[in-house]
């Protein structure tokens, strides 16, 4: 696995101006089975707060990661400031975009239970899909792997979904 940070550029980071990542778990979990990596936080500037709704906050997602449909936990009414983010499946990592003071978690594979414990506990959640927030990954890597990997072709597997939400 790969310790990567969120860019300014990140296409989710959109209109956010600061950008802080909780402290790396990679050597915590060291020597203890598989490491996980952190997620990032991006926070709304101070002028922008109370202006966003999450359902604006979803369209907002769904235009940045080219997606159609979005899963949503929580009061579409209710105003953006905090926002977690964890590429693939982050059920598991709730609780630190909760003690991390996000108010909205951007993910995938979140279930019911999940959903609606982590909204009774103030998190509001858009479930992406695990590929959903995961594919924009692929471009960025095979350009890395291209500047640092001289010779060797790298070929980037086509955007697809594994399902169809009808």
């Amino acid at each position: 696995l790969y310790d990567v940070e969120i860019r300014r550029d990140c296409p989710a980071a959109t209109g956010f101006q600061e950008i802080r990542r909780p402290q790396s778990r990679w050597h915590q979990t060291a020597g203890q089975g598989r490491p996980k990596l952190d997620f990032s936080v991006i926070v709304l500037p101070p002028e922008q707060r109370n202006e966003i709704s999450l359902a604006d906050y979803c369209e907002e997602v769904k235009k940045a990661f080219a997606l159609d449909t979005v899963k949503v936990f929580g009061d579409l009414k209710q105003k953006v400031h905090r926002v977690a983010i964890c590429p693939g499946s982050g059920k598991s990592d709730i609780d630190q975009a909760i003690a991390a003071g996000a108010d909205v978690y951007v993910t995938g594979d979140i279930g019911h239970h999940e959903g609606i414990d982590a909204l009774a506990r103030g998190l509001n959640i858009i479930d992406a899909g695990h590929y959903g927030v995961e594919h924009i990954f692929i471009g960025d890597m095979g350009n890395y792997l291209r500047a640092h990997l001289l010779g060797v072709e790298v070929i980037e597997a086509p955007v697809s979904h594994p399902f169809t939400v009808i």
